[in-house]
Order: C-alpha cells, then sequence, then structure tokens
C-alpha cells in the first residue's frame, strides 16, 4: 500500500484516478514469468455425474432453460466469473429425454464435446447436428443455435467458451431468438460434403470460402485416425493431432485450438511448455497427469486444467489399451496478441 496524504487520495478518487507507483505498479508485473492464479486442476466425472443428476431434480429445464455446473479453477479465489483457466470456461451441461432449449445467439464463441448419451442435437444456422459421444460440435459467435434430446436416456456435454474474453473486454451478450427454427432445417450435411481429406468443393477464386464449414467433428473419424497415425509412426514418436477448418486449415475457433493425444500403452509424453492455458476432456482409457509436480489420476470423461508455463508429462497406465486425451488451448488468442511463448 501506498503512505499518501488523506487529502492527495481522496483528490485522486474525485477524479478518477489512482496513482500506480512502487508496490501498487509491481503488483500488476509481479514476475519475469506470468502468475495468473490458475492451479492444475482436475474433475472426475464420477464425483460431477451424481451432482448433474441432483440437478435436474431441482430445477426443471424450463426453469433454467439449461442446467450447467461450471468448472471453477481453486486457484481463482474471488474471480468474477467462474472459468477453468483465465480465457477457458468450462461447464458440463445436462439434458433430458423431450426437453429442449429455444433459439438464441450470444457474442462468446463455444463448443459441445459429447461426454455421455445419445439421441439429442444441436440445430446451428438451421443445419440440424446429430451429438454423439466424444463429437465436436461448434456453435460460434453470434450463430443462432438450438438444441433438443429425442432420445432416451440423459445426456451430457462439456460446454467450452470464451466467456472470460468476452467479459474481460466488455462484449459478453445474449439473445433469445423466440420461435422454434426446427422444421426449417436440414440435416447436416457436411460430414459427406468433407469425407476425403484434401479435398473441398470447387471455388472460383473470387469466392469466398465458408467460414465454418463444419460444425460437427466426430470422434469415431478421428479417433479412426489416431489409431492408423499410431500403427505406423515410431515409437517413440507422440501422436498428437489437431482439428482444422477444412476450407482454410485454421483452427476451429478464434480463440482456441482443438487437437486429439493418442497414448499408447505405458506411454508417458512431455509436450512443450508454453504460454498457452488448456484444457483436457479425457475421451478413453485412463493414466495420469503431472501437472507442476502435482498427481492427477484419470480416467474417460474427466476434466483438467492446465496453467500457462506448466510442465506437464501424461502417462498411460495401461499395459494393453491406449488413452486418448482432447485438448483445447489458447494458442490461437496468445498468438495474436503476441504473448505466445515456448520454453
Amino acid at each position: 500500500m501506498l503512505n499518501l496524504p488523506t487529502d492527495y487520495s481522496e483528490q485522486l478518487d474525485d477524479l478518477n484516478l489512482r496513482a500506480l507507483w512502487g508496490p501498487q505498479l509491481k503488483s500488476l508485473m509481479p514476475g519475469i514469468r506470468p502468475q495468473p492464479g490458475t492451479q492444475g486442476a482436475h474433475w472426475k466425472y464420477r464425483d460431477v455425474r451424481p451432482q448433474l443428476l441432483r440437478a435436474t431434480e431441482l430445477t426443471t429445464a424450463e426453469n433454467a432453460e439449461r442446467r450447467v455446473l461450471a468448472l471453477v479453477n481453486p486457484g481463482f479465489g474471488a474471480m468474477p466469473v467462474s472459468a477453468a483457466t483465465p480465457t477457458i470456461f468450462l461447464g458440463l451441461q445436462i439434458i433430458l429425454p423431450g426437453e429442449w432449449a429455444p433459439k438464441h445467439r450470444h457474442s462468446p464463441t463455444a463448443a459441445r464435446i459429447i461426454v455421455e448419451g445419445e439421441g439429442a442435437y444441436t440445430t446451428v444456422e438451421n443445419s440440424k447436428v446429430r451429438m454423439v459421444e466424444g463429437d465436436v460440435v461448434l456453435t460460434p459467435t453470434y450463430h443462432w443455435h438450438e438444441h433438443g434430446h429425442e432420445g432416451k436416456e440423459p445426456m451430457v456435454w462439456l460446454d467450452v467458451l470464451d466467456i472470460p474474453i468476452t467479459v474481460a473486454v466488455g462484449e459478453a451478450a445474449f439473445e433469445p431468438g423466440g420461435g422454434v427454427v426446427t422444421g426449417t432445417n436440414q440435416n447436416d450435411k457436411s460430414a459427406t460434403v468433407y469425407t476425403c481429406p484434401g479435398i473441398i468443393p470447387y471455388r472460383s477464386p473470387s469466392e469466398k470460402r465458408p467460414e465454418y464449414p463444419m460444425f460437427r467433428y466426430e470422434w469415431k473419424r478421428v479417433r479412426a485416425a489416431l489409431d492408423t497415425v499410431a500403427a505406423y509412426a515410431g515409437r517413440d514418436e507422440p501422436i498428437h493431432m489437431m482439428y482444422v477448418n477444412p476450407e482454410t486449415g485454421e483452427n476451429l475457433l478464434k480463440p482456441f485450438d482443438f487437437s486429439a493425444r493418442l497414448l499408447r500403452p505405458g506411454e508417458t509424453v512431455e509436450p512443450k511448455i508454453t504460454s498457452a492455458t488448456s484444457a483436457l476432456l479425457v475421451q478413453g482409457g485412463k493414466g495420469e497427469s503431472e501437472i507442476d509436480g502435482k498427481v492427477f489420476s484419470w480416467e474417460q470423461r474427466d476434466s483438467l486444467a492446465v496453467p500457462c508455463f506448466s510442465r506437464v508429462r501424461h502417462t498411460n497406465t495401461s499395459s494393453s489399451a491406449p488413452a486418448y486425451l482432447l485438448q483445447v488451448d489458447d494458442a490461437p488468442l496468445m498468438h495474436k496478441l503476441g504473448y505466445y511463448q515456448e520454453v
């Protein structure tokens, strides 16, 4: 604290000013490396799932519109936004058979990774997208979307949004859309259009490429690709593949990269230390992740948060089966801002 005369402090307050020198300045930039307060964190799905089911007993979809349990990083304390990292919001959402969330759109860009169940769908800009366990479904910024459940069992997905960013820059907005858009919707055809790697619909040089040509990235195809690469790669070659826009080759959403990693039985990998923060969803198998010296033992459907500049080691503890990790990180955002570093 600065030891300032009372009258001077009051004058600064009246003028909406603040003294920024000495310890006040150092508190903003305290060290050579960023100190965001994020901790390595682990949410066990077997612990969270009963709380999701309890939420369905405590409130209806009509009253709540959507039931979400936010995954809150324990290092943030009184941070105004519930988030897993400084840039990534994670929330586990549950929907019951027959429920429906009306059309809406919002400024945060979003994706949902399907954790459990089948029979639900998301409609994005009148394209009806099936949701199958492991799939990544995009609902980009200001795109109209709704979802419903035509199956027979509860369905859960992991919401991934850049809410902390939109709140920090004062751009958070949500717009309800009113009536049902179902009926004008067409089943999503992008999986058929983009079925062959390296082949896309013909466009003239003057024709604009679609910004989001695919809203659904099927896990069964991603897993098959990982398995195929692993079968031909050298034993010492890590298997880590990135999701990309098939038209542009760019990352799926402007702030975030999505990627998938296969860990062979007994394999340990040590990713590069970078300035990006990340979140992980276990898509299959079991293992452990050491994040800055703390070990988290995980299994399928668990989620983890990894702070920036963390030293990380992932290990598949099975001697017979592969493990699969889906990663979301903010490397594109850090790169665009000029902050991205690799150590």
